[in-house]
């Protein structure tokens, strides 16, 4: 899951690799960057010439944008070449001492100096997208995705996901139906087990985004499938 310093739309992310790389090589003496860290961050960022699943980002980045070349396994190495490029900026940052942190260096690599007074957590103004994972007997898996990240199961920063549902005729009018509530999950899957004399019976979903603090967005769509 993407937090702190990194945006978590891709396309973000990217500019933000495209920024703060060349960034810190070029002030790699003032920041305290050592000589391994700056090359293993190299490294990922810019790979060619070596097989599809070690190249470097920019690379990746390429396939990754054309619909050419874009497959599913792009988009597997992409995401975890992404998740390396956390880590190791992770590392870099947390070595560089406080005092050398400039206010422009902070804002470059988007590390803003800490709030002893931090404003609370906001709900967000969207709604998961409910579908179904997987459905077999007795048993229902819900995906919950994040409409502003559609390339990542990652959940908003702070926010988890409470669910409702009810059990039911098929086919009701969305204001007749008696929602109750079934949990809270911090997931992008949620597997419901369903009771036996609940076959033919359809069960009915929707989910929110709720914060640590019980602030809460707007409701989803509400998304329906019939108990095997």
């Amino acid at each position: 899951m993407s937090d702190g310093p990194f945006p978590q739309p891709v396309n973000d992310f990217n500019d933000y690799i495209d920024t703060v790389t060349p960034y810190i090589n070029a002030n790699a003496a003032s920041l305290s960057v050592s000589g391994a860290n700056l090359d293993a961050l190299n490294q990922l960022v810019d790979k060619p010439g070596v097989s599809q699943s070690n190249l470097g980002w920019r690379q990746l980045w390429l396939l990754y944008t054309s619909p050419d070349t874009v497959t599913k396994s792009i988009r597997d190495i992409v995401k975890q070449r992404r998740a390396q490029l956390e880590a190791q900026l992770r590392i870099i940052y947390g070595d560089i001492p406080q005092s050398f942190l400039t206010p422009n260096s902070r804002n470059v690599l988007n590390l803003p100096q800490r709030d002893f007074n931090p404003t609370p957590i906001q709900a967000v103004n969207f709604a998961p997208v409910i579908s179904f994972d997987k459905i077999s007997n007795g048993i229902q898996v819900l995906r919950f995705q994040n409409p502003q990240t559609p390339d990542s199961n990652a959940m908003p920063d702070n926010q988890k996901v409470e669910i409702q549902n009810f059990i039911g005729a098929a086919n009701l009018p969305e204001n007749s139906i008696q929602f109750q509530p079934l949990m809270d999950s911090g997931k992008h899957l949620l597997k419901i087990t369903q009771q036996p004399q609940q076959k033919g019976l359809t069960a009915y979903y929707r989910a929110r985004y709720k914060t640590n603090s019980g602030k809460t967005g707007p409701w989803s769509d509400v998304a329906s499938e019939i108990i095997l």
